[in-house]
């Protein structure tokens, strides 16, 4: 096959590909300065396809006419366009790859400061009934107006018991608790009570002192009772893992110091008390007070 030889000056080159570039789709090639170039072929539209069973680079006419025979050594600009675009590729996977762990480290931060603040609905079952659910006055203005109010946080829990009756249901313990009433509600001298079915029920809360006469510090404590009679009877487990998230919740609120005492409590003439055997496995244990 007989092709003339010319020398295409480089910019010429350059044209017709952009010609091809926009016409076909294909990628712009870069040439040499000197091309073996069919004449009369430059105003037409190429396409490129290489041929890797030959050792030279064949460039065919869209519509089967003229063909161009370019050198194997030519170079290929869209080959490096391909890299382009790969290494492009991979940055962006890079970039959204960073967001996506910072996303999940920023999930795991915001999720521990939320288990931090609010621990015992993880580990604990936390059910607390007001005061005002249940009896309906104003506990400041009427009924403990006189009393004397912790210096908040407090050092002590106190746990005792009510000696009498137990109680299963809300209702039950409503009906219970409203008998232990005989004048007003400060006949009851305890801060919280917890029943056996795992519900506290707030009586003198977190801002009176309890009322026990001789309670060791008492503007420092909070006597939390257990209803029922435990002298022989060990609490049950919905009351001891209520108790925990009594004093997780005590503590969230600002109200109990995170390196409390935990005491029990009990006269000089009673006998040691299966209520405290429940106890002495919690880690903030450190005795049982005697009082008159």
């Amino acid at each position: 096959m007989n092709y003339g030889m010319y020398l295409v000056d480089f910019s010429l080159i350059c044209i017709v590909l952009d010609v091809s570039f926009y016409l076909t789709g294909s990628f712009i090639i870069s040439f040499h300065p000197v091309c073996v170039i069919n004449l009369g072929s430059i105003s037409k539209t190429y396409s490129i396809i290489q041929l890797y069973s030959t050792k030279e680079t064949i460039s065919k006419d869209l519509s089967g006419s003229d063909i161009v025979m370019i050198h194997e050594g030519t170079p290929l600009f869209f080959r490096r366009r391909r890299r382009s675009v790969q290494h492009e590729s991979i940055i962006n996977w890079k970039v959204l790859s960073l967001l996506f762990i910072l996303a999940i480290g920023l999930s795991i931060g915001i999720y521990l400061l939320v288990i931090e603040n609010q621990e015992q609905d993880a580990n604990f079952r936390y059910r607390l009934i007001e005061l005002n659910a249940w009896y309906g006055e104003n506990i400041d203005s009427k009924i403990f107006s006189n009393e004397t109010r912790l210096q908040l946080p407090v050092t002590n829990v106190i746990v005792s018991h009510t000696r009498g009756q137990h109680c299963y249901s809300t209702k039950m313990c409503f009906t219970l608790i409203n008998k232990m009433i005989q004048d007003d509600l400060a006949d009851i001298p305890f801060n919280f009570l917890i029943s056996d079915s795992g519900d506290s029920y707030e009586i003198r809360g977190w801002n009176y002192a309890s009322g026990f006469p001789a309670t060791f510090n008492k503007n420092q404590s909070i006597v939390v009772g257990f209803i029922g009679d435990f002298t022989a009877k060990m609490p049950t487990n919905l009351q001891l893992a209520e108790l925990s998230a009594f004093m997780i919740e005590s503590i969230r609120r600002k109200k109990l110091v995170k390196n409390f005492n935990l005491y029990g409590i009990q006269s000089y003439d009673e006998e040691d008390l299966k209520l405290h055997d429940g106890l002495k496995n919690m880690k903030e244990w450190k005795g049982i007070l005697q009082v008159l």
